[in-house]
């Protein structure tokens, strides 16, 4: 997966638009690398022991 991701990076990096106009949990992305500060930031809240918002949604917490 992480030499996928360089390769998607690569290839966002020579198109000046968006792969695709997105928005994970209520924040917008559209380019790769905004992705990748979205999973940056998903994976540090968990490390400090909470989703991003500090609220896990019910159907999360029983699994």
């Amino acid at each position: 997966m992480p030499q996928y991701w360089e390769k998607l990076k690569g290839l966002q990096a020579q198109i000046p638009m968006p792969m695709k106009p997105y928005s994970r949990k209520g924040v917008p992305y559209g380019n790769v690398f905004d992705l990748e500060k979205v999973f940056e930031r998903e994976i540090r809240a968990e490390k400090d022991g909470g989703s991003p918002k500090g609220k896990r949604r019910r159907h999360e917490q029983s699994r």
